[in-house]
């Protein structure tokens, strides 16, 4: 329950909030690496609404968050949300999801 909490703060729309969540939840992945894959499917719905923030530093905090949670874990049960991010209505997305393919 508790990270729950947590992740619903990158809702947030002060930028310096946004940006140490993600800069935790950055760091919170390389250091678990693989075993981190269990908070990635419900993270990643979250930094992906980041990604349409028209705050650059919202925006390219959340896209930060992503890299490294891609690259810290292997994504084979939450693969299908980056997937379905390039159906979205939201050009940047698109983009972004493609960009992580």
């Amino acid at each position: 329950k508790q990270q729950l909490k947590l992740f619903l703060q990158l809702g947030e729309r002060r930028s310096i909030l946004v940006q140490t969540l993600c800069n935790v939840i950055s760091a919170f992945a390389r250091v678990v690496g693989d075993d981190f894959e269990i908070y990635a499917e419900q993270l990643l719905p979250g930094l992906f609404k980041l990604l349409i923030v028209t705050i650059k530093c919202i925006s390219d905090s959340g896209h930060q968050a992503i890299c490294d949670v891609i690259a810290a874990s292997r994504m084979r049960s939450s693969f299908h949300l980056v997937r379905d991010g390039l159906s979205q209505s939201h050009q940047a997305l698109r983009a972004r999801c493609a960009e992580y393919l």
